[in-house]
């Protein structure tokens, strides 16, 4: 059941409404506690940058583009954290700290993703440039007519990962009677495009990575959609690696650019895909291949997909690669080009359930299970006891070669691995301090 301030399913679980968007998570307070405190981060960050430009302002040899250039990036990233304040007002007050113990670690958002994640692509979806209309064609074309082939008219499709929502609104127009259902995980993204999508639009600013000219550094864009979606077209803020949807219920699973960032195994990914397609149903991918695993035997190639679709219960349709240029925009100067997998699979059959999604190990939660003693932990041991020794002979007048030196007595270690140690401790604190403010 629904209603406008919360959802509550067969369980009687109670999920809230954020932003006139069910927010269907494990544990929706703590994720929403952690996205505020994601929120606040970001907005530091836009102050750290503004107080560090203004201070630059009194440099005594500044040019007179370059006060221009720093006035410019002031106002823009003031005016910046505005905008993002008030797109984000839903997700209640900043700052609050997420909340402690094992529901927060049970609900925790990757390293990988932060408020602004995928912030650039809002821009080329909706911005109304050319280079970012072509980008958006050419998933379209090769997309909906396999849609159309697949399923007709009146198709129930789901976006998994679907972040600022140009492709599966592209699908949703383009298809008759389609019942679209977007699904993602950050905020930013699916409160901008949800005003997009309904036609009111929002107004942010572009900071380019490479701008060669003073006034590109910095640009306010209208983003707004060709026309609003006249019905039908669902957000859901959810982790699309634990869907809270039943099995069977889509002609139609997309995952666009979202095989290369999740931190799950591909084997079990396709077997989530298949769980939520109805028998005969169409899986589609688009996007690159470059799977994030730290062990080789799971960063897969094109080839391995195949056979692992076909080992989870799809006979793959099409599967093609092709180079496209990625994020280019008339503001920066230089863009990359992206090798990307065009992938159509229909459901044969059922495959085995791939059980609850655990973004880190159960230990963590279920406090009753042994903490284990592995190579990550002994490597804590080891460099965080001779880390906390430095850190205390660190007196402002020891100089390298003293602190090598306690180190060889205490540690027993060589002169040469001493420094070696001490060099790469000190000169990456240093390195992070001078050059990753931002961060």
């Amino acid at each position: 059941s629904s209603s406008s301030k919360e959802w509550t399913c067969p369980k009687s679980h109670t999920f809230p409404v954020v932003g006139k968007v069910p927010w269907l998570f494990p544990f929706p307070e703590a994720k929403l506690a952690e996205w505020r405190w994601h929120l606040q981060v970001q907005l530091d960050r836009l102050d750290g940058k503004v107080a560090q430009m203004k201070q630059e302002q009194g440099l005594p040899d500044l040019l007179p583009a370059t006060k221009k250039r720093l006035a410019k990036l002031i106002q823009g990233y003031q005016e910046h954290k505005k905008a993002l304040s008030q797109l984000l007002t839903p997700l209640g007050k900043v700052g609050e700290q997420p909340l402690p113990g094992s529901e927060a670690w049970g609900s925790k958002i990757p390293l990988t993703q932060i408020v602004t994640s995928y912030f650039e692509n809002l821009h080329r979806d909706w911005g109304g440039i050319e280079a970012g209309e072509a980008e958006n064609r050419l998933a379209r074309d090769r997309l909906v007519p396999l849609v159309k082939e697949h399923c007709g008219a009146n198709p129930t499709v789901i976006t998994l990962g679907a972040g600022g929502c140009r492709l599966p609104y592209d699908i949703h127009q383009a298809i008759p009677d389609c019942f679209s259902i977007v699904a993602d995980i950050n905020p930013l993204l699916f409160f901008a495009a949800k005003r997009i999508v309904e036609g009111r639009g929002v107004s942010l600013y572009e900071f380019p990575q490479h701008a060669l000219e003073l006034e590109k550094v910095c640009k306010i864009n209208k983003l707004k959609a060709p026309e609003a979606v006249a019905d039908n077209f669902h957000f859901v803020f959810a982790d699309c690696l634990a869907p809270p949807f039943a099995a069977g219920g889509f002609d139609v699973v997309m995952t666009p650019w979202f095989l290369d960032i999740v931190p799950e195994d591909i084997r079990t990914l396709t077997k989530r895909v298949n769980r939520l397609l109805k028998p005969g149903g169409l899986w589609l991918n688009f996007g690159p291949l470059g799977v994030a695993s730290p062990y080789v035997s799971r960063q897969y190639t094109k080839e391995e997909l195949e056979e692992i679709a076909g080992e989870t219960g799809f006979t793959v349709q099409t599967s093609t690669l092709e180079t496209i240029p990625y994020l280019r925009t008339p503001l920066a100067h230089s863009y990359r080009m992206e090798d990307v997998l065009f992938f159509a699979a229909t459901k044969q059959q059922e495959t085995s359930d791939p059980g609850s999604y655990h973004y880190l190990p159960e230990w963590l939660t279920d406090h009753s299970l042994p903490v284990p003693l592995n190579q990550p932990v002994q490597q804590f041991q080891l460099q965080h006891e001779a880390y906390s020794r430095i850190g205390k002979l660190i007196d402002g007048r020891a100089s390298i070669n003293d602190l090598a030196a306690q180190l060889v007595a205490q540690f027993r270690m060589t002169e040469d691995q001493a420094k070696e140690t001490l060099v790469n401790l000190l000169g990456t604190l240093t390195e992070s301090h001078t050059f990753n403010r931002s961060s």
